[in-house]
């Protein structure tokens, strides 16, 4: 392979960085906002974020700025990539996608160096795990079209769940009708959510959270063994996010790894962290996610 290719994702793929210690990787940073306060979504900022995420104030969330997205680019070129892939969540979710395209169409007619973007029709640790793949292909001895090709089959290849315990977060990012969002926190209904073609899908609804997340587990590993059929010796990949409660994740977290091993399922990495702040906004306290994804 000549050059150097360089990898490009956003602040939601919600990755430990340490995962992925590369001078040829950079992360751009989706936006909350909260009345006049604007914050990016950086380590830097995550107490912050948190705080405005914490009160009673309306949060909102917007895509990289184009400035941030060139500023990005430029630094992965100083640091000598010759091509660029970028990574991003679900365009149905977001304009992050289209605006990298973009920029990355300017940035190549300015600097001769290509942008290739890939939608990863997902969110979280998928969009995660597609990184971490596109990176493998690399070491590997691939190029960009490998990694564009690697990136796009773990990200076909992964399920993501959501459930949340409080259905106002939904409602205010116009998933749910306001009439529904009140009648359901007042029965205690909390819903069951996929990932499906890049859109957040309703799957069922469950009474209470301690069901929820028994549903979840019971949805989780019935798909997990449809998915470890096609993986190489079986094994799974599962990553566990939380908005918040690291508690609820560690049970679920437990819960997960009985299940599989009681469906015979083989895991080879697990998984647990904290949501990007952007994608708590929309799932609000207490929501809980997992992505299993066949071992590749």
């Amino acid at each position: 392979m000549s050059g150097t290719v360089a990898l490009l994702t956003d602040s939601t793929w919600s990755m430990p960085p340490a995962l992925l210690p590369d001078p040829h990787f950079a992360m751009v940073p989706l936006h909350v906002s909260s009345g006049a306060v604007s914050l990016a979504d950086t380590p830097g900022n995550e107490q912050r974020i948190r705080e405005v995420l914490s009160s009673a104030r309306h949060a909102t969330t917007s895509q990289p700025s184009t400035g941030e997205i060139r500023s990005a680019l430029e630094a992965l070129a100083e640091g000598g990539a010759t091509h660029v892939v970028a990574i991003h969540l679900s365009a149905a979710l977001s304009g992050t996608c289209d605006a990298v395209r973009a920029v990355g169409e300017a940035f190549r007619a300015s600097t001769g160096i290509p942008v290739d973007v890939v939608d990863t029709r997902s969110i979280g640790a998928a969009t995660g795990f597609a990184v971490l793949a596109a990176r493998r292909a690399l070491d590997a001895g691939g190029g960009p079209a490998e990694a564009v090709g690697a990136a796009e089959g773990t990200a076909h290849a992964a399920n993501a769940w959501v459930t949340v315990q409080d259905l106002r977060y939904l409602q205010r990012g116009g998933r749910l009708s306001a009439s529904h969002a009140l009648i359901g926190t007042a029965l205690g209904v909390r819903p069951i959510l996929r990932i499906e073609d890049g859109k957040i899908v309703p799957v069922e609804s469950a009474r209470g959270a301690a069901r929820a997340r028994r549903r979840l587990v019971e949805l989780v590993v019935e798909g997990a063994s449809t998915q470890a059929k096609g993986a190489p010796g079986g094994e799974l990949d599962i990553a566990v996010h939380h908005t918040g409660d690291d508690l609820a994740a560690e049970v679920l977290t437990d819960e997960l790894r009985a299940a599989a091993a009681n469906a015979g399922l083989k895991v080879r990495t697990f998984l647990r962290g904290r949501i990007s702040p952007v994608l708590a906004v929309h799932g609000g306290p207490g929501a809980l996610a997992v992505v299993t994804l066949p071992a590749r």
